[in-house]
């Protein structure tokens, strides 16, 4: 089921009852309604209004967001309501390939065609929109508002660009990923090229030209070259934060130079509970500064349940626009670097209920006092243990939350056990890692 009538004309010849409700009240891009075939058992005809057209509408009553109209000599109720998700969240894997299609469709349109879009309603009227929701069908006002900062912004960086190729399945996509599992071991893609779509001119020739790269840095000194001749451009996508798109190229130079230094502001890691016994928060939160500006780390666990925990920061300042996550193998590998050897991000390694709790509490109490100064947790130091016990006996305990919680301690604890320096070091390099910044990682631009 898609939403992609968008006109009143198109409405009118669509649908063979009164759709003046809507025709008479909406301008041309104001509403989503369905393109399905309407027949005499349909039971109801939806179309979908944006928040912003909701004041067009004020004099219909609409009740937990919709309102259903009955159509005289007709089986079929038009049923009105809201587009209801108004603000960038996250996503499931499903919804962010969606929405990464929608990215793709929006950026060729602007840099092949020179297209863009002045307003959300003018966009939801042309024709492109429809190739958008065919990608995308729940796609709202909100992240139409992001695909023309997008599209607005590319048009810009790319302007004069010739690609006959936009890929983001299959094709390159899937080459280069065999590509560098098989000749350079690398199983994700992401963990070293963290790019959405690629935008390419000839890509038989480029996949010649990668192919006789012998090394990983070769790979990546040839992809430089291709990308600043806009023969293939990998672009990372972020949800956009404001108004404006913002763009930057990474790994663009074979000589990297030392990453900008960050330091430690501060963390929070709060440890109370609600009336409920529950825990008050499921994460735990990373202050870093640097010069220029500053980024937090979200740590909790990867899904809702037993999981490892993931790293992932965001720019202060650029709202919903994620850094990216820090690789976990990776991750592994730095942290006895800096000397810290006993902490195991497997969750199977920490108590799993009260009963394993009770056994080791002793161990994360110790955790806790010595770095109870360090940390805004929002309890003292003697109400940790019977937090963490109550807390098992909730359905924090089967949400893996209490587990995670005790996971997100002992990383704290090992990384306050770190000089200052080796601290921030460790710290600069994990946010470097997560931004795939670096010699190790391919070029990339990055749109958020």
């Amino acid at each position: 089921m898609a939403f992609s009538i968008t006109t009143r004309k198109e409405l009118i010849k669509h649908v063979p009852f009164d759709v003046s409700v809507i025709t008479d009240n909406l301008k041309d891009g104001m509403f989503f309604a369905e393109d399905k075939k309407i027949t005499p058992n349909t039971k109801v005809y939806v179309v979908k209004i944006p928040k912003a057209s909701m004041p067009s509408l004020r004099k219909l009553k609409f009740k937990s967001g919709k309102i259903e109209i009955d159509i005289d000599d007709s089986k079929t109720k038009l049923r009105l309501q809201t587009t209801g998700k108004t603000t960038v969240g996250s996503s499931d894997g499903k919804t962010t390939a969606m929405q990464e299609r929608a990215s793709l469709v929006v950026i060729q349109d602007a840099i092949q065609n020179r297209k863009t879009y002045t307003n959300v309603v003018k966009f939801m009227a042309s024709p492109i929109f429809k190739k958008v929701v065919a990608v995308y069908p729940d796609v709202n006002e909100t992240w139409c508002a992001g695909l023309l900062a997008q599209a607005k912004k590319m048009k810009t960086e790319f302007t004069g660009a010739k690609f006959d190729t936009y890929n983001r399945d299959g094709g390159f996509m899937d080459w280069v990923s065999s590509h560098i599992k098989t000749k350079y071991g690398i199983s994700q893609k992401d963990t070293w090229n963290p790019a959405d779509i690629w935008l390419i001119n000839k890509e038989k020739t480029v996949m010649q030209k990668l192919e006789s790269a012998n090394t990983i840095e070769q790979l990546n000194d040839e992809m430089r070259r291709m990308y600043k001749k806009r023969e293939l451009c990998g672009i990372s996508l972020k949800a956009v934060s404001g108004k404006t798109a913002r763009f930057l190229e990474v790994n663009m130079s074979s000589d990297i130079p030392n990453p900008l230094a960050y330091q430690l502001s501060n963390i929070v890691m709060k440890m109370s509970i609600d009336g409920n016994n529950k825990l008050d928060s499921t994460d735990t939160v990373i202050h870093v500064s640097g010069e220029s500006h500053s980024s937090k780390f979200q740590i909790r666990q990867n899904s809702k349940g037993f999981n490892n925990l993931k790293f992932e920061p965001t720019q202060v300042g650029a709202g919903a626009a994620r850094l990216g996550k820090v690789p976990l193998d990776m991750l592994k590998k730095l942290l006895p670097d800096y000397g810290i050897k006993d902490f195991t991000n497997r969750w199977q390694d920490y108590p799993h209920n009260g009963l394993e709790f009770e056994e080791v509490g002793d161990e994360y109490v110790e955790m806790f006092e010595e770095i109870h100064s360090d940390t805004d947790n929002r309890i003292k130091k003697d109400e940790f243990y019977n937090n963490i016990a109550n807390s098992f006996m909730t359905s924090d305990s089967t949400n893996g939350y209490t587990t995670s919680k005790l996971m997100q301690l002992k990383f704290v604890h090992r990384l306050m056990t770190l000089s200052e320096s080796k601290r921030n070091e460790l710290l600069t390099e994990m946010l470097y890692l997560a931004k795939k910044m670096g010699p190790r990682f391919g070029p990339h631009g990055k749109l958020y």
